[in-house]
């Protein structure tokens, strides 16, 4: 309430003496505001990445999944303590396992990249596909390429399609670009030119080279049923 001025006069000070006096008392919580509150400074509190470091370990000991996250931030980026990315991934395992999204996307990355960890990519589908179903529209388009690519999981061309619609339907610009080339392709799905330019055309709207390029394809071929001259230079001033 203080920290956001909800009610009352915002007060700095005041909000740090309460997360204080409830971290004392035991709140994991408010363990986790005085580390971020170290971490990033404020016009009350000078960055400290110790006494961060400090309040994301006590948040941790009691199980706060953010806390074990920001520790694990801690170790990956060395605030505070020696960078050790085989720690990082530990902590970040940690919190995704307790269900906190962020890490779970974090970790899937980290497994498909060898970061901290032997590369996996099976272990990293596993992580991308909880993330994916959490609502995290990037993971989803992770995994309509992992189905599209074979790539940790079997290869399949009609569930990289269902996934690359959700993030594309969710705001994912790759995922628009890559629904787009699915219907431009006919694979997985049956082939529909206009259907590829509506999702084409969301993507290239946000400046997705591909997406645009996609278009002029489109547009320039005097053998699609799409064919437009002068739709195809629009989009050849874009790129």
């Amino acid at each position: 309430m203080y920290a956001t001025g909800e009610g009352v006069e915002f007060s700095q000070k005041k909000a740090f003496e309460l997360f204080e006096k409830s971290a004392k008392l035991g709140s994991s919580n408010a363990m986790l505001q005085l580390g971020l509150i170290y971490r990033n400074g404020n016009d009350l509190i000078k960055k400290d990445d110790l006494k961060a470091l400090k309040w994301f370990e006590e948040g941790a000991k009691k199980g706060n999944p953010s806390a074990i996250h920001n520790l694990g931030v801690s170790y990956y980026k060395g605030l505070g303590i020696t960078k050790d990315k085989a720690k990082a991934f530990k902590y970040f395992s940690q919190s995704a396992e307790l269900g906190l999204l962020q890490s779970q996307v974090i970790v899937a990355g980290l497994l498909y990249n060898g970061e901290g960890v032997t590369k996996d990519h099976k272990k990293a589908f596993e992580w991308a596909l909880k993330a994916a179903n959490q609502g995290d529209v990037e993971s989803q388009n992770n995994i309509g390429l992992a189905y599209e690519n074979g790539d940790g999981v079997a290869k399949d061309p009609v569930l990289a399609k269902k996934w690359f619609e959700k993030a594309a339907n969710n705001g994912s610009v790759l995922g628009q670009y890559n629904l787009a080339l699915k219907y431009f392709d006919g694979n997985g799905v049956e082939q529909n030119f206009s259907k590829s330019i509506e999702y084409a055309e969301k993507a290239a709207n946000a400046q997705n080279k591909a997406a645009i390029q996609l278009l002029v394809d489109i547009y320039s071929n005097d053998r699609n049923p799409k064919y437009n001259p002068e739709k195809a230079n629009y989009w050849k001033s874009k790129i």
